[in-house]
């Protein structure tokens, strides 16, 4: 966001940034070049990964909106920071205390992350970010 200028201090060079968004890593599942997490993680850069709208790993029902950013998942945590490439807008959100053990009882319904998370994402993608 801002390409790495912050208060109108250059924090990161934009070369940092593109790298970071950078698609170093992608998955090729005829080559089976590492773990996908069950479809989750497709694409991986400098601590970022790509959440593409059309794949198992996106946070929006039907909408196709794309995020990059990071999730987050420690002894009934969850987290994410999300970004959508080439704009100024992102979420974060932190919950705990799910219902359910982290299992297929609590798999999600169009993507292959929680449904918890499914929920909070779908509802901010399509409330927020699909009427810009």
């Amino acid at each position: 966001m801002n390409n790495g200028t912050y208060k109108g201090q250059q924090i990161l060079s934009p070369e940092s940034v593109q790298a970071m968004f950078n698609r170093e890593w992608i998955y090729d599942d005829t080559k089976k070049n590492g773990s996908s997490y069950g479809g989750t993680i497709l694409s991986y850069g400098l601590g970022i990964y790509q959440m593409d709208g059309n794949t198992t790993a996106r946070f929006s029902r039907d909408t196709g909106i794309d995020l990059a950013g990071y999730t987050g998942e420690a002894f009934g945590l969850l987290s994410m920071l999300a970004l959508r490439p080439g704009t100024k807008d992102g979420y974060v959100y932190i919950m705990n205390g799910e219902a359910v053990e982290e299992d297929d009882r609590s798999a999600g319904q169009f993507s292959n992350n929680y449904i918890w998370e499914e929920t909070v994402g779908d509802a901010i993608c399509r409330n927020v970010f699909a009427h810009k």
